[in-house]
């Protein structure tokens, strides 16, 4: 069980992070007649913050000092990138998440007791669901730009990109 606690947790600190910036790229990323759009990607990035957020609160002391250290999570320049970026597109990113990431201290010989592994079976179930919704909007919007009926300033292929991401990080947390 502690491996699988530790495995989850480390799979959401990451993944959950791209998923918050693929929200900003598509929201950021419509022209502003695009309402709806932007604000379905603006839904987006707040629930995968959501999920960071509720992810880092339980990690402090589950997680390998390899992957606090690796600079896969935060690094240096995180938090100035995330300012900078909220500056220039107007867009809020909450950088007390990176803060609190960048605080996180590594495993300790505590064991996992049932309240733990139940609200890691919530983040679990969660970033699922959460994904297969955001996957199916990813979709959604690489048709609407391939048919010419919709305007991205992210290209298709990258749009593909992120998607494929989507579906790594689902099929690795379905796999938990």
């Amino acid at each position: 069980m502690e491996n699988y606690a530790t495995l989850s947790l480390e799979t959401h600190l990451f993944f959950a992070r791209i998923m918050k910036e693929h929200g900003l790229f598509m929201e950021a990323g419509f022209p502003c007649k695009e309402k709806k759009w932007i604000e379905r990607a603006e839904e987006f990035r707040g629930q995968f913050e959501e999920l960071l957020r509720d992810t880092v609160q339980i990690s402090d002391g589950r997680v390998n000092r390899e992957v606090l250290n690796s600079g896969e999570l935060v690094t240096e320049f995180t938090i100035p990138a995330e300012n900078r970026t909220e500056n220039l597109s107007g867009v809020v990113i909450d950088s007390n998440i990176s803060r609190q990431t960048q605080k996180l201290q590594s495993l300790c010989e505590e064991k996992e007791d049932r309240d733990i592994i139940r609200a890691i079976n919530s983040l679990n179930r969660r970033s699922v669901q959460l994904l297969n919704d955001f996957i199916t909007f990813k979709e959604n919007i690489l048709t609407e730009v391939s048919r010419g009926r919709l305007f991205q300033v992210n290209y298709p292929l990258l749009i593909q990109h992120i998607l494929r991401e989507a579906k790594l990080y689902r099929a690795t947390a379905e796999a938990y």
